[in-house]
């Protein structure tokens, strides 16, 4: 397996619905906050699923260049399904991973007093969820 590196952030659904209340709650009109959890580079996230899983780590990593590639073909060979199926990447996931997405998000824990679960419980909820709903066999 590849993957492509970069900084994102990853953030609980749960943490996400709560902000949503805390904002409905405390928030004032018109204001935007950012709601995000750990900054992480996309190799770190994939070391620590593996490392809790007991899975292998991607071996190969794909320069941008590669990877963009690797998405249009993959857009191609999904929308030429029948019915149009879902790539395995995307063009706007490569842009988004390759140009990176790290976010502060003080302001969410200033104003409306917002603080999220530590990603490695976000990793096994979500493992737990995708295994609950057949995506993963173990």
């Amino acid at each position: 397996e590849a993957y492509v590196d970069g900084n994102i952030n990853v953030v609980d659904a749960r943490d996400v619905a709560l902000a949503h209340v805390a904002a409905a709650q405390k928030g004032r009109s018109g204001e935007r906050t950012i709601i995000g959890g750990t900054n992480v580079r996309v190799e770190e996230l994939f070391s620590r699923v593996a490392r809790r899983f007991e899975m292998p780590m991607p071996t190969r990593r794909l320069e941008p260049d590669e990877a963009l590639a690797f998405a249009i073909a993959e857009e191609a060979r999904a929308s030429a399904e029948k019915p149009p199926g879902r790539p395995k990447l995307s063009r706007e996931m490569v842009e988004l991973i390759v140009h990176g997405q790290f976010v502060d998000c003080g302001k969410a824990a200033r104003d409306l007093g917002i603080t999220t679960r530590p990603l490695d419980d976000t990793i096994s909820a979500a493992h737990m969820w995708y295994r609950a709903n057949g995506y993963l066999k173990r």
